[in-house]
């Protein structure tokens, strides 16, 4: 059956699921019921709203969106909330779909659409590269969307959302700028990031590094032997001293190469998620800061930071 029939399927079976789901007595809140589909995603919102919604996340630290497969849990959430908030260009590839459908009968926030579609990375097929967010202009920009949304909704809390996009930019300026001087430690020779899959082609031409990667934009594809053996030869050629994991995808391709080539495996990335709760990368700015220490010292040949 073509793709694109079983993605109108997978529609259908979602909307019915949300439809036949059984009902139960919701809680009395006063607050707006937000859900968001990833960390990063849940992040933004908590950091412009915090107290002023009730946040659910659908996809956990460690939650790969392009391979995440919803539950009757998720159609609950989904049926339950005021707002949706997801990331977009298919990043939440089961997903995309459905939340575009119940556009018409809840409110599905799409941050992508705040993005203007020239300052994206597109690959050889002309499709959107869904991880801007590792550009933090950009991040910006779908973050004062999103503010603006929450505004709509909460017209009262209008200075106080205000106040906390504020700070949140402040902070997240202020790390932009640490992880600039910290990747300039890296010599030029060195910068070449080699990663899970192409996850960090926005932090790159934001930073100033060259991307290698055994996947492409998606974690659902086959590895290609001939693409290995091409990284292999590379990673030989340049010198390269550091290689990467992602903590949301597996680790064999990275672990096959580093085999081939004797090369140290660096940190853990965080790619298409955030860290757990409590720690330094379960907040974007923590996330950045953390993968801007964690590639320069791989690249410059130092001993790991956070193991």
């Amino acid at each position: 059956m073509p793709n694109k029939y079983l993605s109108y399927l997978f529609v259908l079976l979602f909307i019915c699921a949300l439809s036949c789901t059984e009902q139960k007595p919701k809680q009395v809140s006063s607050k707006l019921s937000v859900l968001a589909t990833t960390t990063v995603v849940a992040d933004l919102v908590n950091q412009i709203a915090a107290d002023l919604v009730d946040l659910e996340i659908m996809m956990g630290p460690g939650s790969d969106p392009h391979l995440y497969v919803p539950t009757s849990r998720d159609y609950k959430k989904i049926k339950n909330a005021s707002i949706v908030v997801f990331s977009g260009l298919h990043l939440e590839a089961k997903l995309g779909d459905v939340l575009k459908s119940l556009s018409k009968k809840k409110q599905v926030i799409d941050l992508s659409k705040y993005i203007d579609k020239k300052k994206l990375i597109y690959d050889e097929l002309k499709a959107p590269d869904p991880h801007y967010w590792f550009d933090p202009e950009l991040w910006q920009v779908a973050g004062e969307g999103l503010k603006n949304r929450l505004v709509d909704n909460l017209p009262k809390q209008k200075a106080k959302l205000n106040e906390r996009y504020d700070r949140w930019l402040r902070a997240m300026q202020e790390t932009v700028e640490e992880s600039k001087k910290i990747i300039s430690l890296i010599p030029e020779s060195k910068r070449v990031l080699v990663t899970s899959h192409d996850a960090f082609r926005y932090y790159g031409r934001a930073f100033g590094l060259d991307l290698l990667s055994v996947l492409g934009t998606s974690t659902d594809a086959q590895v290609s032997i001939k693409k290995l053996n091409q990284l292999v030869s590379l990673i030989k050629k340049k010198e390269i001293p550091s290689i990467f994991l992602e903590t949301s995808v597996s680790p064999y391709s990275i672990k096959r190469i580093q085999q081939e080539t004797g090369v140290n495996i660096g940190d853990e990335l965080y790619g298409d998620s955030l860290g757990a709760p409590g720690t330094l990368a379960s907040t974007y700015v923590g996330m950045l800061r953390l993968n801007s220490l964690s590639i320069s010292n791989g690249l410059r040949g130092l001993e790991k930071s956070n193991d």
